[in-house]
Order: structure tokens, then C-alpha cells, then sequence
């Protein structure tokens, strides 16, 4: 899931109001980032069928580019590789 430093994208606010808020509050204590790059985990997410969620810090809307796009999903394939 792509998460942006101001607002939940679209999935990201989807996987959020099935989970009862989760991820907002998971974002807001800290615990996931939402900066460029940063790679989050986030296991038995209330809601929610798949048993892990991966998250991807993508920054502030607007400052997406292709380059920084292309980026974000290599390390989103390359943590998946890694497994767990």
C-alpha cells in the first residue's frame, strides 16, 4: 500500500476503515513511515483477508514522479522477495 506523508491513498484509506483505523494510528504513533522509500510490515491487520500488509512511504502528494514511482516498486518487489 502506498502511503503519503499528509493523506492515505485510496487502498491505503480502504485497508484503514476496514481495519478500524489501523493504519492512521500506526502512522500517527510513529511506528509506520510515510517518508520516500521507508518499507512497513504490518501483520493480522483486523479486516482484512491477506495475513500481512506491506506499505510503501511514496512522500507528499505531488512529489511522485516516475523515477520515484519505478523506485518505490522495486523495493515493494524486493521486500516481498525477501518474504516475512
Amino acid at each position: 500500500l502506498p502511503l503519503h506523508d499528509q493523506e492515505l491513498s485510496a487502498s491505503a484509506r480502504a485497508v484503514d476503515l476496514a481495519s478500524g483505523g489501523l493504519l492512521s494510528a500506526l502512522i500517527a504513533s510513529g511506528d509506520l513511515g510515510t517518508k520516500m522509500h521507508q518499507l512497513g510490515r504490518v501483520f493480522q491487520v483486523p479486516g482484512i483477508q491477506a495475513r500481512r500488509v506491506l506499505t510503501v512511504g511514496v512522500g507528499k502528494p505531488g512529489e511522485l514522479d516516475v523515477g520515484k514511482f519505478l523506485k518505490a516498486v522495486g523495493d515493494a518487489v524486493r521486500a516481498l522477495r525477501q518474504g516475512p
